[in-house]
């Protein structure tokens, strides 16, 4: 299900949807997003995906299908997770920690939400240094979210996912299209 919220200054569809092997967690008071550009509505930041001890969710050709055809395909993506602290016991750093990785690449290591928000309820954002290609043969942005082995109290929380496909720029290219471009 496709929804769109009023807030949204980018004007996105979001998709409601459940990861595997996770419980949703509400939050009790607003996420403070100040300072986040490109930041998810309100609405999607008010709860988090807490799993056991991973969090796996995969984002499949058939799902992201639009009437104008299909999202995922032989394109470079890029990956936006979305985080926020709602446990009043993750009050400190080291207490949340978790590595992701995106199609069994490392996205980030030892990521401990509290340390990068500094505080609780403060919305954060992680993404990676650079796209995610996606052959022909790849039907899937799979994200894992692995409880970190060194001491981590507490399982992985995610509030939210945004895959952006990234389009080539053809303003910039001065090259011809055809034989006949410019005669």
């Amino acid at each position: 299900m496709w929804d769109r919220f009023p807030d949204d200054t980018m004007d996105r569809l979001w998709w409601i949807n459940q990861a595997l092997n996770v419980h949703t967690v509400a939050s009790d008071g607003p996420v403070q997003v100040a300072g986040l550009s490109g930041l998810p509505p309100q609405a999607v930041m008010q709860s988090n995906w807490v799993g056991s001890t991973n969090i796996s969710y995969d984002v499949s050709k058939q799902q992201y299908t639009l009437n104008n055809g299909t999202l995922l395909g032989s394109h470079s993506y890029y990956v936006v997770l979305w985080l926020f602290e709602s446990d009043s016991h993750c009050n400190g750093t080291g207490k949340r920690v978790f590595d992701v990785t995106i199609n069994q690449q490392l996205f980030h290591r030892a990521v401990d939400i509290f340390k990068l928000a500094s505080s609780l309820y403060k919305g954060i954002e992680i993404n990676p240094n650079s796209s995610i290609p996606l052959g022909p043969y790849m039907d899937n942005i799979v994200i894992n979210a692995t409880q970190a082995l060194s001491g981590s109290l507490y399982s992985p929380a995610i509030a939210a996912v945004e895959v952006l496909q990234l389009f080539h720029n053809h303003m910039n290219d001065t090259s011809p299209t055809s034989a006949t471009d410019g005669q």
